[in-house]
């Protein structure tokens, strides 16, 4: 049950802290997260279902391919939900590429 908890206020703090999605560059070319900040405390989760949520909240069109396959364990507390997506992304591998409005999300190989 404790799981089940976490994940659902995982999903809530989500839900109601991201508007948008978008990324801007300061000068030295680093990236500027503009996103919500946000906590989120996920135990053992499926990396697909995690990625998944962040599309759902942000109302991004979203494929995952069947390549991307991992356990995560997460804890960040005010963070902006954009920096948490791409370093799940880096942290994993994987590579994000709009094909029109669709983000297609896979190894980077």
């Amino acid at each position: 049950m404790k799981r089940w908890t976490i994940r659902i206020a995982a999903f809530l703090t989500i839900v109601f802290t991201v508007p948008s999605f978008s990324i801007s560059l300061e000068e030295g070319g680093d990236p500027a997260f503009t996103g919500k900040k946000i906590d989120i405390v996920m135990d053992n989760a499926d990396i697909r279902k995690v990625l998944l949520l962040f599309g759902e909240c942000a109302g991004i069109n979203m494929v995952i391919k069947g390549d991307v396959k991992r356990k995560i364990t997460i804890k960040l507390k005010s963070v902006p939900w954009d920096q948490a997506f791409f370093l799940l992304l880096d942290i994993f591998n994987l590579k994000a590429e709009y094909i029109n409005d669709v983000l297609i999300i896979g190894k980077n190989r």
